[in-house]
């Protein structure tokens, strides 16, 4: 197989090996060019390696039309600053907490919602509904609004029950 050289466009990540799987899918090994961490303790960075965290598996853009998956191994970080030295598991900017898609990914399905419903997304991108993505989105947007004009949620809560 011919190696073909592409940015992913995600600064902090350096790839380590590319290849195929089984369903034809692009795996890429990545590995993250960051030095340390935030505790999630006291806030302060942690710096210490302590470790790694099991593999992960990242749904990122497609590269013509194939699925493109990152698989990187998060550091653990020790904090040196807190009595008790807790472990931070590293966190990326490119993608949310605990989720399987880059954010990458989330603003590609989200334009791709114009003029198509989400199940078409859906098919056509071969992803669990995008609709969980859409409800983040929206939550927070509409959190921001409601917090600001109590009058307009309850406005939206009862038209929320109609719809649904």
């Amino acid at each position: 197989m011919t190696q073909i050289m592409l940015s992913l466009d995600i600064e902090s990540l350096e790839i380590i090996s590319q290849g195929i799987d089984n369903q034809g899918n692009i795996i890429l090994e990545v590995r993250s060019k960051k030095s340390h961490s935030t505790c999630h303790k006291c806030g302060k960075p942690a710096t210490k390696r302590h470790g790694t965290a099991p593999k992960v598996k990242i749904r990122h853009l497609p590269i013509l039309d194939t699925p493109v998956y990152l698989v990187i191994e998060p550091i653990r970080y020790q904090c040196e600053h807190c009595d008790d030295h807790p472990t931070t598991t590293e966190q990326y900017d490119w993608c949310d907490r605990r989720s399987t898609i880059t954010k990458g990914l989330e603003k590609y399905l989200m334009r791709s919602l114009i003029h198509s419903t989400v199940q078409d997304v859906s098919r056509k991108e071969g992803v669990g509904a995008p609709s969980s993505c859409l409800d983040k989105k929206l939550e927070k947007r509409l959190s921001s609004i409601f917090r600001h004009n109590s009058g307009l949620k309850k406005q939206y809560h009862q038209m929320s029950q109609k719809l649904f």
